[in-house]
């Protein structure tokens, strides 16, 4: 038990140290027996679906997995779109062996016997986030003769991974400063999204420029006498109290880590500048040391602040329409629907109704969350940023 609440905490850390990933991904290989694990993301560009790896355990060496990626694209991509078929419903994580792709008659391609060849007999494979099937694609792989996990390791497993699932939607973000070597301060100084870091004692000891413009400028969230993070939502409190007070509630939305969330005001707003507020365990940090047990990361989103992201970056992502696009741009600058409107010389209710298609095709609830998904994935190359 002890082993699984280091293991835990060391995935909460990849928020802010993704840096750590690769032996955390081996760790988690050791647990299950398998030789390693990797996440990557399901592209298109120029008409093609590409296969975009993000991190690898550190058993592999990471060029020659990008090789075999380059050479046996249409198939993997071709077996993740059946692994989406099979998993895509529901929230909770599943792995799934590669022998329940090929049913049917769908036969194996050649990639499978290449990575026989190689001496990767078996492959799990999950999908880390349902909201947006194409991100967060995770798998194991096993050797030749290695015994396969009894199903008592693939259920921890997958309680795992649903921990993991929650720290890369909240890493996404943070991901667009990269220079993890600068002091704490001017790293967080520089996203455009509020950060702060609350001791076990729950009082503020860390926060950037932007969370104090936000407890400064919102109604929604502000830092009383004793240095507490409070809400103003009578409704909102509790749960925001439970994610900053008790572990047992960390990961327990599976691939749906977003519903996690806490969002001002209701998310059946979708009209509204919201604030978008996760939170994740945190336990060190490599510029502070340990924070100790009890400390919490916590992001804050404002929708009414402008945000830089990359709609063309989205759209490999998601099918959006040309004018859903220019719209995804607008929304980013943090402009009202009026405003938007104005500005594309449209009816205010054709732009309602272009959001409302947006929020349809991205599962966001409203402008705020869909602001948050797209500045992940701008963040998101879709080539292969392993080293």
């Amino acid at each position: 038990m002890a082993d699984d609440h280091r293991l835990i905490q060391a995935i909460y850390d990849t928020a802010l140290r993704q840096d750590a990933l690769p032996d955390v991904l081996q760790d988690l290989c050791t647990r299950v027996g398998a030789f390693g694990a990797m996440i990557f993301d399901c592209t298109t560009q120029d008409g093609r679906r590409q296969v975009g790896l993000q991190h690898l355990s550190s058993a592999y060496d990471p060029d020659f997995v990008q090789a075999y990626v380059e050479a046996y694209n249409d198939q993997e991509v071709a077996d993740q779109d059946r692994l989406a078929d099979l998993s895509s419903t529901g929230n909770e994580i599943n792995l799934i062996h590669d022998k329940a792709l090929y049913r049917g008659g769908t036969q194996p391609g050649p990639n499978v016997a290449a990575m026989l060849r190689r001496g990767v007999s078996d492959r799990y494979g999950a999908l880390l986030s349902k909201e947006s099937w194409n991100t967060d694609r995770f798998a194991f792989q096993f050797w030749k003769n290695t015994p396969l996990p009894s199903s008592d390791q693939i259920v921890w497993a997958e309680a795992m991974l649903s921990h993991l699932a929650k720290a890369l939607s909240m890493g996404r973000a943070v991901r667009r400063a990269r220079v993890l070597e600068t002091a704490l301060d001017s790293f967080l100084d520089s996203l455009r999204m509020g950060i702060a870091v609350i001791g076990p004692s729950g009082q503020v000891i860390f926060a950037n420029t932007e969370m104090l413009r936000i407890v400064q400028d919102r109604q929604e969230l502000s830092i009383n006498r004793a240095g507490n993070l409070i809400c103003a939502d009578g409704a909102q409190q509790p749960k925001l109290h439970a994610l900053l007070s008790r572990d047992d509630v960390h990961g327990r939305h599976g691939a749906r880590p977003r519903n996690e969330a806490v969002l001002f005001p209701d998310p059946d707003s979708p009209g509204e500048a919201a604030l978008f507020v996760e939170v994740c365990p945190l336990d060190n940090h490599p510029e502070l040391d340990k924070f100790g047990a009890g400390t919490r990361l916590v992001t804050v989103l404002d929708g009414s602040a402008s945000q830089q992201i990359d709609a063309q970056a989205v759209a490999r992502y998601f099918p959006l329409s040309k004018a859903e696009i220019a719209l995804l741009g607008l929304l980013g600058d943090g402009l009202s629907n009026a405003e938007i409107a104005a500005h594309r010389a449209r009816s205010v209710e054709t732009i309602n109704s272009q959001i409302k298609s947006v929020l349809r095709k991205t599962g966001t609830r409203n402008r705020t969350e869909l602001v948050k998904v797209a500045m992940g994935l701008t963040a998101t190359a879709p080539s292969r940023p392993l080293k």
